[in-house]
Parts: structure tokens; C-alpha cells; sequence
């Protein structure tokens, strides 16, 4: 590879922006998501097994919003702290939800299709870190 060929790769590399559809995707997702659990007491309850009816679901509606918050703040304003901070919040979030939804609906509970959901968005929130488009 020759010096031109690999500046030309470099400068186009720098001006890559990062796509941020899909950083709001799941920020939105999240939000809703968060909201929903918050005023319907006893959703994720319903949904979970029987080992975890002491989840705290009020503390993770709340976590999902200021993390997706977090994560909006730092798209808008592109600070690269603030959006690598609100995936990995996120991340964290929504593979822990997906790892409730498989307990419930292989587990204990009814063949129940919210883990196909929780699926995508955490695939979305691995797709945003594996390639570092904060």
C-alpha cells in the first residue's frame, strides 16, 4: 500500500461520521421503554420469574431514562464521553432485561414474545459499541 493510498484511507476514516440513527433508535426505545415500566406497576413482575418478584422496576424504568438521556445529550452535543457512557448504560440495561425475558418465557412462565424485542434493541445497543459509532 503505497503512502497516498493510505493518507486518502486516513482522511476519509477522520471524516467519517458516526450514524446516529441508530443511537437514536434505541435512546427512544429506551425512553418509551423506560417510561412504560414506570407507570405500569408490576410489568416486568408480571413478566419475570417468580424468583425475581422483588425487582426493583420503578429503579430500572428510571435507570433506562436517564441513560437514554445521557446518550441523547451526548449525540446532540457529540461529546464521545457522554455517548459511550449512555451505551454502555444501556448495554448493561437491556441485556439484563433480555436475560429476565428468556428466564420467564422458557423458564417458569408462558411462551412470551418480549424477549424477540429486548433481543433487537440490545443487538442494536452491541452493533453501536462493536463499531464505535458513539
Amino acid at each position: 500500500m503505497s503512502n497516498r493510498e493510505l493518507k486518502r484511507q486516513l482522511i476519509k476514516e477522520a471524516e467519517r461520521k458516526p450514524q446516529i440513527f441508530y443511537s437514536f433508535c434505541v435512546s427512544f426505545m429506551s425512553l418509551f421503554f423506560g417510561a412504560f415500566t414506570i407507570y405500569y406497576d408490576g410489568y416486568l413482575i408480571a413478566n419475570a420469574e417468580p424468583y425475581f418478584s422483588r425487582l426493583p422496576e420503578d429503579i430500572i424504568g428510571a435507570l433506562l431514562i436517564i441513560w437514554a438521556v445521557i446518550k441523547i445529550l451526548g449525540v446532540i452535543t457529540n461529546r464521545t464521553l457522554l455517548k459511550r457512557v449512555g451505551i454502555l448504560g444501556l448495554s448493561a440495561l437491556w441485556t439484563g432485561l433480555l436475560v429476565l425475558a428468556i428466564t420467564y418465557s422458557f423458564g417458569t412462565g408462558y411462551p412470551n414474545p418480549s424477549y424477540m424485542y429486548i433481543a433487537l434493541v440490545a443487538a442494536i445497543c452491541y452493533r453501536i459499541s462493536y463499531r464505535g459509532d458513539f
